[in-house]
């Protein structure tokens, strides 16, 4: 009896002390959300790449999304599989309050289409689409934004009204300026400001001065002048949005 009772003391130290180090080992889990507008609406969420049926995914393919972080650690996002590819991100929250988390898209699109993502964060979730080119579709383009000698884009045309708590409309459209020196495909997305992004994407089919109209996405929350930052390969400007 004092054996078995010896070696069950035994066990359980060594049961004891595994515990210890397991939790030693682990990072604690982060409690974050997927940011949201006052009426709980998903911010537009920007798409970076060209995505072109049977073209592999690279660094270059990818989605900016902003979050809320309540308590720092680790943390994983991720999306839906769809239509042969998925995006998905791994880290670290280190403080708290808002952050951007920059999910890389890995896969293949088998079809040309435009597909619909749910990107996941603890019990959060928002939606966004991608557009996939067909394989025969042109080469991606070369072109630049034409901008001031203050950084502003030169005779960008904003239209629409944009008032604080209304969702953007088709009407909601900002025009700008490019140089292309190669024609091709191409694909434009600012990022997140106020609540609102703006993108366009299609094809260039001859090079030199032309216009590219960005559809705006999202719903504004403060009132004021919004500088919106654009890129273009190496080249970069901005537009102001004002909002009412």
């Amino acid at each position: 009896m004092k054996h078995l009772l010896i070696s069950a003391a035994i066990v359980l130290i060594a049961f004891i002390a595994c515990q210890k180090t397991i939790s030693w080992d682990l990072s604690p889990e982060s409690n974050a959300s997927i940011v949201t507008d006052s009426s709980g609406n998903c911010l537009p969420i920007p798409v970076h790449g060209i995505y072109k049926v049977d073209s592999a995914l690279t660094d270059s393919n990818y989605i900016i999304v902003q979050v809320n972080v309540d308590s720092p650690g680790a943390y994983t996002m991720y999306t839906n599989y769809v239509n042969g590819y998925t995006f998905t991100a791994t880290g670290n929250f280190t403080g708290k309050g808002v952050a951007e988390v920059k999910l890389i898209g890995t896969g293949t699109p088998v079809l040309s289409q435009v597909d619909t993502f749910t990107v996941h964060l603890d019990s959060s979730a928002c939606s966004f689409t991608v557009n996939v080119l067909a394989q025969d579709a042109d080469s991606s383009a070369a072109f630049e934004l034409v901008d001031d000698s203050t950084g502003n884009c030169s005779n960008a045309v904003v239209n629409g009204a944009y008032t604080a708590g209304q969702p953007l409309t088709d009407s909601n459209t900002v025009v700008l300026q490019v140089n292309v020196t190669i024609p091709g495909v191409y694909s434009v997305t600012t990022d997140v400001v106020n609540g609102m992004s703006f993108s366009s994407s299609g094809t260039f089919t001859s090079s030199g001065l032309q216009n590219i109209t960005l559809k705006g996405s999202g719903t504004p929350t403060i009132i004021g002048d919004n500088a919106i930052p654009v890129t273009a390969g190496s080249t970069n400007c901005s537009f102001v949005i004002p909002v009412k």
